[in-house]
């Protein structure tokens, strides 16, 4: 009986069904179009501007612009095979459709009074005075959707918030673009997080 153990050890072996494969995570999109950018202009240009540069950078993926085309992402995808969005996709070659919303950013400012010396102009003696100096803060919010292009099911959704801190001599409408562009940086380290080219 011992010696037909080995034998039957080896006939188990064989007729045990083959290891399951574990399941392929699905391919993510690399050729992807804008669809659309909602936000206040300069603060989307300003951000936009950062986020493809960086998208670049970081990943081997194409991103091109439509927002020109007026598409509206929910309505395409939630009518993936419909006429409007089949003639989005024929006109805009992609794996995916992405929607991007800047905002709210918001902006306080804050003053400081510091210590301040200076050399009298005719006598040359130091003197003493105060200057007061108004710093910037900034936040802004932004989110990111990546829809497929072939059936519309949501592949991700991030959100991000900026921030940026910009003295009185820049102003504050360029608090508003520091916090933005910020924004865009965040966005792109969750989204790709290993850069692919060194500066």
């Amino acid at each position: 009986m011992s010696s037909l153990l080995p034998a039957l050890a080896a006939l188990t072996l064989l007729a045990a069904p083959p290891a399951e494969k574990p399941a392929e995570k699905p391919k993510e999109p690399t050729q992807l179009v804008l669809v659309e950018a909602k936000g206040a202009d300069a603060e989307v240009e300003a951000f936009l501007s950062r986020f493809l540069f960086e998208v670049t950078e970081r990943a081997n993926v194409g991103i091109a612009d439509a927002r020109l085309s007026g598409g509206v992402l929910g309505d395409l995808a939630a009518d993936i095979k419909g006429e409007a969005a089949t003639q989005f996709r024929e006109a805009n070659k992609g794996d995916g459709w992405i929607g991007i919303e800047v905002g709210p950013c918001m902006v306080e400012s804050r003053d400081a009074t510091i210590p301040k010396v200076t050399q009298h102009p005719v006598t040359g003696r130091e003197v003493s005075t105060f200057e007061t100096v108004r710093t910037f803060y900034g936040t802004c919010t932004a989110s990111y959707k990546l829809v497929d292009a072939n059936d519309g099911h949501v592949v991700k959704t991030v959100a991000v918030k900026g921030s940026a801190t910009v003295t009185a001599v820049e102003g504050m409408a360029d608090s508003y673009d520091a916090a933005a562009s910020d924004a865009a940086d965040q966005l792109a380290k969750k989204l790709y997080p290993k850069r692919i080219k060194t500066k």
